[in-house]
């Protein structure tokens, strides 16, 4: 027979005959009634046991088993039972005996998990109940509490700026809060107040974050925060590396603008840069307009303007040739024809220490070198006065080679008037070799020594330590000039003494 615990009472009809006296026994405890009832105050398997005796003290046992199944029961706790809106509330089951839940949170919602965390959005006093069914048959158990939500205020406001752009700026804050009692504000520079209605001045540029919190009487809060900016005050300033020159002018636009992110210049006839400090070339001659936008912000931004900021002047282009042995009756000269444009005058340099102001057309120069060189022209354009500009052209050019070689033929070895040695000369030497011979074919002297393109030394007419006697000596001299000519020379040469 079953039972449900803590619900069924059980009733036992003794249907004994002849009987006498009666003993149930019901688990460890012993009744002498006839007939017995009962609620039984454990569960699980009871065994009960009727013993009954006659006149004659005859005894008779009968037994039978009761299943006491055991009744949930409900029963729960939890973290909080009052708070502010959007409270959340863990329910902890603590319910025996269950299969099954209904969790009822008095806001119109229900739940049927074990343990639950439910949020409460709405103030009131709400009426929390978990039903808690087995799955034995036996009768449910419910279990009663209640969570108590308190209205929380909503927190609003609005604000004003006393100007746009730049610092200091006044700043009027105005509370629109619902349900507040108490405020507070945090203006985001380190500054705070607890006024309904405050106004406070930010002295520097920036985004600032504005908190303000509203409480009520049951000290529940609200918070909201916005941004504040603080624009910058552009003020646009700039320096010209260099506002006046010739074509191919480079400049640089040395921005010194304060309180600005972004910049905008305009150059005449150039276009427009979003650079910070550009880097200009003014390639064509005239006057240039500057202007420049410092900005913060669509509303923040302040303009300069230049007018004619740089000037460019006209720059002449030097250019010339050469025609080298123009006249075969000179050595070494040079035709230069000048074919430069939009100069005013020249100066010349010739490459050999010699310079020319020339402004002709054609220029003649007569060159005593041999070797490749170097040769400027430099055009101004003065541009009526106003400003000198002016280009250098240079060329390396190859004038006539000078080639030369001679010989004296008398020298007095024994005198000091300045003939008193055998000194071959000559240019544009490469390499050279001199012999003397004796009028009996003796070598007397020998050179090869040159410097730059000249005989190095010369005959002091000795030989083997004294004086050579008086007489014809004849010399052989062979020579490679820089043009890549070889010559034999032959002559005589008499010492007189």
């Amino acid at each position: 027979m079953d039972y449900c615990f803590g619900y069924d009472t059980v009733v036992l009809i003794n249907a004994s005959v002849d009987a006498v006296s009666y003993i149930w026994k019901i688990g460890n405890k012993e009744f002498f009634t006839k007939d017995i009832n009962f609620v039984p105050d454990t569960f699980g398997k009871l065994n009960v046991e009727l013993i009954v005796e006659n006149v004659f003290q005859c005894k008779d046992t009968a037994e039978i088993s009761l299943n006491i199944k055991p009744s949930p029961i409900s029963k729960f706790d939890l973290d909080k039972n009052s708070g502010c809106e959007d409270l959340e509330v863990h329910f902890l089951n603590e319910s025996n005996y269950g299969a099954f839940f209904i969790w009822n949170f008095g806001d119109q919602t229900t739940a049927t998990d074990k343990d639950v965390i439910h949020n409460y959005m709405s103030p009131g006093t709400h009426a929390v109940s978990l039903i808690v069914i087995s799955n034995n048959g036996c009768p449910s158990d419910t279990a009663y509490s209640s969570v108590v939500v308190y209205p929380k205020p909503q927190a609003s406001f609005s604000l004003m700026k006393t100007n746009d752009c730049g610092a200091p700026s006044n700043i009027n804050f105005t509370n629109s809060s619902n349900g507040g009692k108490d405020y507070s504000w945090n203006f985001g520079d380190g500054a705070f107040s607890d006024l309904q209605n405050p106004s406070h001045v930010y002295d520097t540029i920036g985004d600032f974050t504005i908190t303000h919190v509203v409480s009520n009487e049951y000290l529940c809060a609200d918070t909201v925060s916005k941004v504040l900016n603080i624009y910058g005050n552009p003020f646009a300033d700039f320096d010209i590396s260099a506002i006046v020159g010739c074509e191919d002018l480079e400049v640089d636009l040395m921005n010194k603008s304060d309180q600005s992110i972004t910049y905008l210049w305009n150059i005449e006839s150039i276009g427009l840069s979003e650079l910070d400090s550009p880097h200009i070339v003014f390639k064509d001659p005239g006057k240039y307009d500057i202007s420049l936008i410092a900005i913060y912000n669509d509303i923040c931004r302040d303009t300069l303007f230049l007018q004619s900021a740089i000037t460019v002047y006209e720059s002449p282009i030097s250019k010339f040739r050469y025609q080298a042995d123009n006249n075969a009756n000179i050595i070494g000269d040079v035709l230069f024809t000048n074919v430069s444009q939009y100069s005013d005058r020249y100066l010349w340099s010739f490459g050999d220490g010699t310079n020319s102001m020339a402004s002709d057309s054609t220029v003649f120069h007569e060159y005593s070198i041999n070797r490749s060189i170097k040769v400027l022209l430099i055009a101004y354009n003065d541009n009526m006065g106003q400003y000198t500009c002016l280009d250098t052209s240079e060329m390396d050019i190859n004038p006539e080679w000078i080639k030369t070689f001679y010989a004296p033929n008398a020298f007095t070895p024994d005198y000091g008037n300045g003939y008193n040695v055998f000194k071959p000369v000559g240019i544009g030497l490469v390499t050279y070799e001199i012999s003397v011979y004796s009028p009996w074919g003796e070598q007397v002297w020998y050179s090869t020594s040159l410097e730059e393109g000249h005989p190095k030394e010369s005959w002091d007419g000795k030989y083997k330590g004294e004086v050579v006697p008086q007489g014809s000596y004849v010399w052989i001299a062979k020579m490679r000039f820089v043009d890549g000519t070889d010559r034999i020379v032959k002559g005589n040469v008499t010492a007189i003494r």
